[in-house]
């Protein structure tokens, strides 16, 4: 039952966009620890208690999944089965765009007489 509750709410996600998801111990931070630190304590007296605050407070999946940058975090002993059951959703995912008659179109047309005049 617990699996195709899953299963469901993956093919309603896949419908919507493709998967975002990361496993627990991710670091998920636009630059290290270190580097960081660095930054935003400025130079504090013991780095690496403020590393580990860092890493605590922003460097980990979670917050980003509270924001919605992530849509699930998975445990790794979970990992195969779970890309096995995305790859078996976004198998049948259909994207509808709409026709178009032109792949390209130029924003401008240097030819074009009134298009000299203003310049």
């Amino acid at each position: 039952m617990v699996r195709e509750a899953e299963l469901a709410f993956q093919i309603r996600l896949a419908k919507l966009r493709s998967f975002s998801e990361t496993q627990a111990g991710t670091e998920i931070a636009v630059m290290g620890a270190k580097g960081a630190v660095e930054i935003i304590f400025k130079g504090p007296q013991n780095v690496e208690a403020a590393q580990a605050e860092y890493v605590e407070k922003f460097a980990n999946p979670f917050p980003a999944a509270m924001r919605g940058f992530v849509d699930d975090i998975i445990q790794p002993s979970s990992t195969c089965a779970r890309i096995c059951c995305d790859l078996e959703v976004l198998a049948s995912k259909k994207v509808h765009r709409p026709w178009r008659k032109h792949a390209n179109i130029p924003f401008f047309n240097t030819k074009n007489e009134n298009l000299k005049k203003d310049r």
